[in-house]
């Protein structure tokens, strides 16, 4: 490095971060949002964590390639569900290309007009707060404007070295 230059940064290779990660276990939940068509959007996250309780904050990561981004920054709103032990298949339905990921699934609405998923553990119904560029995912900072408790003593859906198991609630 010549004098003078910036120092060069490495970076990890993507496949061994991905390998890290996965040995991070991870709540998966499903994001739901509406657009002003009024078609209904869902898709599986683990990229989801509190951000703060005064005022109630989350993230979530959204991939810069999904169609939910516009419908969740532009006002619409969306509701992020925390999985129970037994909703893989659900889980795996929201992960996959459908055509049409509600059908067949036992929802209500949110007061946002997004689709709340019946028999989860919890579900919070937000509002865009804030919007960050994070690489090839996009940030976005949810508001959250009510919260939905169903199964607060239920086992929970995570996301563990590449495959999705139930963890026991502490009861």
């Amino acid at each position: 490095m010549a004098p003078g230059s910036p120092p060069v940064v490495r970076t990890a290779d993507p496949a061994r971060v991905r390998s890290a990660f996965r040995q991070h276990p991870e709540g998966v939940t499903i994001i739901t949002t509406l657009d002003e068509f009024g078609h209904q959007w869902g898709m599986t996250a683990t990229a989801v964590t509190a951000v703060s309780l005064e005022p109630p904050l989350l993230l979530v990561c959204v991939a810069n390639r999904s169609g939910l981004i516009g419908p969740m920054t532009a006002g619409a709103g969306f509701v992020v569900h925390f999985l129970a032990g037994g909703q893989a298949e659900l889980a795996h339905r929201f992960a996959t290309p459908l055509e049409d990921k509600f059908a067949g699934t036992s929802y209500r609405f949110a007061p946002s007009g997004c689709a709340r998923l019946n028999g989860v553990l919890a579900s919070l119904d937000c509002v865009a707060h804030d919007v960050h560029p994070g690489g090839d995912h996009t940030i976005v900072v949810g508001r959250i404007l009510e919260v939905a408790l169903e199964d607060s003593a239920g086992d929970a859906l995570v996301f563990f070295g590449g495959a999705m198991s139930t963890l026991r609630g502490g009861r």
